[in-house]
């Protein structure tokens, strides 16, 4: 879907109505009337015309002839009378940026509120959904997030994730990954374990890129654990715990491996529950994998991708590694790398007989949880994991 016609925020030249509109202004039904302004519209649909073309002449053989008539008020009424996004999109663009806002107001593209412009993005089932500008890059590098709500719900935020076209193939990865979980587990687990998205928009912006709408979590885990400085309490630890592993276990009965499962990837819902989010790494067990994150890398993949990533695959284990250094983020606050560069920690970690230091976990049943997920041995790790030990533990 294209980008929506409509500039949020101040800066704007006043508010007028939408022609053809019960309260249009005498100067956007005047200009509807004209016969010059009808003659363009006809040449500007059928291609004969540039939407450069039509803003000259609106200001040059219109607006001059209709009096209290300025170029914003035949924008506004040639947006109007403009059928097809692309086309009107173009003749924002030609014009200035002028175009009809929320509730008629004519305003410019891009006009900014608090120094940051929002746009509207046009759903493809009639929904439209205001983005603020100034995204936040994800762990990826791939995406931004921004903030955004739909118009006319404005009271429930939600998050915008866009993906440019030369990484389209990512949002297409994402997608089926999270149809794949829903599938195998059922839509009340992937509700309860996961954000799914709103909608889908392809071509949000006329340039190819992706748009992809979910509901807004408060905050993220990773946030949450570093804000509180020593870490969680003990029983939010094993509830959020509890929640990673649970969508973990999604995660692997619909036969995939996260690979990039860390505290920034849940975030807090509704009866302030943690939801997984960015699962546009996951891949088939026994595979390769796509993208990683050094801190939360097992011992056994590092040594194993020294010489490359050919020929090296990924198992269920890899995931329980990673979410034993979520579990120890969560408990003490802070990345048990933190402060070290990427090369530095995936160095420190393809260390022979390298095992994280647990001396700081005084809790007893936290480090026996975290003995067990943090085992250097892949098959011991998972083997853990599988176990009631592991279950109890998170109880």
């Amino acid at each position: 879907m294209s980008l929506g016609l409509f500039g949020l925020g101040g800066g704007g030249s006043g508010s007028k109505s939408r022609a053809g509109s019960p309260a249009a202004s005498k100067a956007e039904r005047a200009v509807n009337s004209n016969a010059v302004f009808k003659r363009r519209m006809s040449q500007y649909a059928q291609g004969a015309i540039t939407a450069g073309d039509l803003v000259r002449s609106l200001e040059r053989d219109v607006v001059v002839l209709i009096p209290g008539c300025d170029l914003e008020d035949a924008v506004a009424a040639a947006l109007e009378a403009t059928p097809d996004k692309r086309k009107r999109n173009l003749l924002s663009k030609a014009s200035g940026g002028r175009a009809i806002g929320p509730g008629g107001a004519t305003r410019r593209l891009g006009a900014s509120r608090g120094g940051r412009s929002d746009v509207t993005v046009e759903g493809g089932r009639g929904q439209q959904y205001i983005m603020s500008q100034g995204g936040e890059r994800i762990s990826s590098g791939k995406s931004s997030i921004f903030n955004g709500v739909e118009v006319g719900k404005e009271s429930t935020p939600l998050k915008i994730k866009v993906t440019t076209r030369s990484n389209v193939a990512l949002v297409a990865a994402e997608v089926s990954n999270l149809e794949q979980i829903r599938a195998r587990n059922g839509a009340g687990a992937f509700s309860k374990h996961f954000v799914g998205f709103e909608e889908n928009i392809d071509n949000y912006n006329g340039r190819g890129d992706f748009a992809m709408v979910m509901r807004a979590g408060s905050t993220d885990l990773r946030k949450l654990a570093e804000v509180n400085g020593g870490g969680l309490s003990q029983n939010k630890l094993r509830k959020y715990g509890a929640a990673m592993a649970s969508a973990m276990r999604c995660v692997h009965k619909a036969g995939l491996v996260w690979t990039d499962l860390k505290v920034d990837n849940f975030v807090l819902c509704e009866r302030d529950e943690a939801k997984a989010i960015d699962l546009e790494g996951a891949v088939p067990a026994r595979s390769g994998p796509k993208s990683y994150t050094p801190a939360t890398m097992p011992p056994d993949f590092v040594i194993a991708s020294r010489g490359g990533f050919a020929g090296v695959t990924v198992d269920r284990s890899f995931d329980v590694w990673s979410l034993g250094m979520a579990v120890l983020h969560l408990y003490t606050g802070r990345s048990y790398f933190q402060g070290s560069s990427d090369p530095q920690t995936i160095a420190a970690v393809g260390q022979p007989q390298f095992t994280v230091d647990l001396s700081g976990v005084t809790d007893g049943r936290t480090r026996g949880l975290l003995e067990g997920l943090l085992n250097p041995d892949p098959k011991k790790r998972l083997q853990y994991f599988d176990s009631v030990s592991c279950r109890l533990a998170l109880l």
